[in-house]
């Protein structure tokens, strides 16, 4: 009889899941909602975490592990457009066909949203307020997936700073103080209107309250 290699009471952060190439999600946040809030998942409180030195030393913003993910079952009665809403506050992007993570798409009672955890998006479909298919589909064609089943929706936050109307206010701000840096208070001036910015994580420390964090400091004891 074999064992699980790896057992559930473990987790594992690579260093993709801190600097995953070309996408932009810099944080595991599956791991830090589990360390956070261990009474959510049936496998209970991680025990024995896996991970690179590269991704201990990186640090990590404030808060991040009490961002709640949306979850969907089939089944599940939920409000569409709160969920629509809720996608946007974590930092998905709306556009009209799903193609990369962090997008999610709208047509009549069908969401497609693409979590940036998963190797495939996910199609969500609805009749009324109940959820009545959860499957994984292609991008490049946008059909199901040949004898996939139905699975859960995990979506987790697209960003490691999310724009709350704290955010935005601090933003606006920082810009007229940094006025004589043209770039610094154009991206600044992106971010208090609501706009996502490349490589705005970088300024987490000023416009998030609360220290940054290492991973171990998040482990319990």
């Amino acid at each position: 009889m074999t064992r699980d290699p790896f057992p559930r009471c473990c987790a594992e952060v690579t260093d993709d899941e801190f600097f995953p190439p070309a996408q932009g999600f810099p944080v595991p946040r599956a791991v830090l909602r589990r360390l956070a809030h261990p009474e959510e998942h049936a496998e209970g409180p991680i025990r024995v975490l896996v991970t690179t030195v590269r991704s201990l030393i990186q640090p990590i913003a404030p808060g991040l592990g009490e961002l709640a993910p949306v979850r969907l079952s089939v089944g599940d009665e939920h409000d569409f457009e709160q969920l629509v809403q809720r996608l946007a506050e974590l930092a998905y992007s709306r556009v009209d066909m799903v193609e990369k993570r962090g997008e999610f798409a709208v047509r009549g009672g069908i969401v497609d949203v693409f979590p940036p955890t998963l190797e495939h998006p996910l199609r969500v479909e609805f009749w009324g307020d109940e959820v009545t298919e959860i499957r994984p589909f292609s991008v490049a064609d946008q059909r199901s997936l040949p004898e996939a089943a139905d699975t859960d929706l995990y979506a987790p936050a697209c960003r490691e700073l999310l724009i709350t109307e704290q955010v935005s206010e601090r933003a606006a701000k920082l810009a007229e103080q940094h006025s004589a840096d043209a770039h610094l208070a154009e991206m600044l001036g992106k971010i208090a209107g609501g706009s996502a910015v490349e490589g705005m994580e970088a300024l987490i420390p000023a416009l998030c309250e609360g220290e940054m964090r290492l991973l171990p400091d998040l482990v319990p004891e």
